[in-house]
């Protein structure tokens, strides 16, 4: 369970930095509070240039893990991430987002994390109205499905126009144990 925690939280440290013309402002302050039903997890933009943005992922009070991005004209791209485990950086970016954001595009991406292989698909699909706690926001579900040994984790991430992130569900199953974690503004 705090694998595929640490997984989603890895994924979603990469969602608010989409684009700060079309779904989330990444400037340097700015922060996003989410609830799984039991904790509040915050999301800040510790630093940002433009090119380069670190996001800074916390549980409460404590700093949980933080992610440096890279936002090329092609996208947005996980670099590395540093969490209780230790720090990370990927032997190449993984792509968050490909511009332009399209409905329907989907890549392709294989990386090692932590020893494990993985094989994942993400999609973007439709803009759709979504109610939570927060409010009613319409949103674009970008779906990324991970395989690996002994498992598939589905996370579907929803975006909303000058907001971000504004919430997702990990739904895995991983040798046979099946788990199910949200996340919402």
């Amino acid at each position: 369970m705090k694998k595929m925690i640490l997984a989603t939280l890895l994924t979603l440290a990469a969602v608010p930095a989409i684009s700060a013309q079309d779904y989330a402002p990444m400037t340097k302050g700015n922060a996003w509070t989410y609830t799984d039903g039991y904790r509040a997890w915050r999301m800040e933009v510790e630093e940002s240039n433009g090119k380069e943005a670190v996001v800074v992922l916390y549980l409460g009070e404590e700093i949980f893990s933080r992610t440096w991005y890279r936002i090329d004209p092609d996208g947005l791209k996980e670099v590395g991430f540093e969490n209780q485990q230790g720090r990370i950086r990927h032997a190449a970016p993984l792509v968050t987002l490909k511009y332009p954001v399209e409905k329907g595009a989907s890549w392709k991406q294989v990386y090692t994390l932590g020893g494990q292989r993985y094989e994942s698909t993400t999609t973007i699909g439709e803009e759709v109205g979504i109610q939570l706690p927060a409010g009613t926001f319409r949103v674009l579900a970008v779906t990324v499905v991970a395989r690996f040994y002994g498992g598939v984790m589905t996370t579907t991430s929803w975006f909303s126009k000058e907001i971000g992130l504004v919430g997702a569900r990990t739904v895995s199953s991983v040798s046979g144990v099946q788990s199910d974690w949200s996340l919402q503004l």
